[in-house]
C-alpha cells in the first residue's frame, strides 16, 4: 500500500551513498507478506462474528430476553415496537434460541428497510399461568407478535394439526407469522391493558 511506496522512495532516491544489501530484504521481501498476513488476519476477525449467527447468546448479555414481571414494563411500554414472543413450557433451550436467532437474521434486512422495530423475546407459560389463560395458545411451544404500549394487541402463530390435535410451532410457522405481520395480513386481537398488567406471576429475588 502507500506505506511500502514511501519506504522504497526514501532509500532508492538518496542523492549519495551506496545501497545497503542488508536493507533490501527488509524493504522488498519482509514487508509485503507481513501486511498481507495482517490483512488476512483482519478479514478473519471481521468474519468471526458472522460465524456466530444463530449461536447461543452469552449468559451475561442474552440476545433473546425473557419476558416476565420484572422486564415487561420496561419492554412493553414502547408503542412503536413489535415483539415476537416465543412461548414455552419451561426454559428456553439452546436449540430454541438458535432457531429464534435464525428467524431474526432472516427478517433483519426487511425490518431495517421498512423501519420496523421488532424485539425477539421468550415467555415461560409454565410459570405465567394467567397469561396462558389470557392468550390461550392451542399448543406449546407457540409464538405471537405483540404490540405493546397503552393499547396492547397480539396475533398468534398458526398451529398445524396432527391426528386432529394442534402441535407446537416450528421455525417455518414463526416465519409465516412474521410475514403476515409485515404484509399487513395479520388479524390482531386487543388485550385489556389492566388484565395484562395483573396477569404476571410474582417472582422471588432468584427468579
Amino acid at each position: 500500500g502507500e506505506g511500502i511506496g514511501l519506504e522504497r522512495m526514501h532509500f532508492n532516491t538518496a542523492n549519495r551513498g551506496s545501497g545497503r544489501d542488508d536493507l533490501a530484504p527488509i524493504c522488498r521481501k519482509g514487508q509485503t507478506p507481513s501486511i498481507e498476513a495482517t490483512s488476512s488476519k483482519s478479514k478473519s476477525q471481521q468474519r468471526q462474528p458472522e460465524k456466530k449467527k444463530g449461536s447461543v447468546a452469552s449468559e451475561t448479555s442474552p440476545v433473546i430476553q425473557e419476558l416476565n414481571i420484572m422486564s415487561q414494563q420496561r419492554l412493553l411500554n414502547r408503542d412503536k415496537f413489535y415483539y415476537l414472543v416465543y412461548m414455552t413450557k419451561g426454559g428456553l433451550t439452546n436449540a430454541d434460541e438458535s432457531m429464534l436467532l435464525d428467524v431474526k437474521d432472516h427478517f433483519q434486512q426487511r425490518l431495517d428497510e421498512r423501519g420496523v422495530l421488532m424485539d425477539f423475546l421468550w415467555l415461560d407459560l409454565s410459570i405465567e399461568r394467567q397469561l396462558k389463560i389470557l392468550l390461550d395458545p392451542p399448543a406449546l411451544p407457540s409464538a405471537m407478535v405483540l404490540r405493546g404500549g397503552g393499547q396492547p394487541k397480539f396475533v398468534l402463530a398458526h398451529h398445524r394439526e396432527e391426528d386432529e390435535e394442534a402441535v407446537g410451532v416450528k421455525e417455518e410457522d414463526i416465519i409465516l407469522l412474521v410475514n403476515k405481520v409485515l404484509g399487513d395480513e395479520a388479524r390482531f386481537q386487543r388485550l385489556n391493558a389492566k388484565k395484562l398488567e395483573m396477569a404476571w406471576t410474582k417472582r422471588g429475588p432468584g427468579g
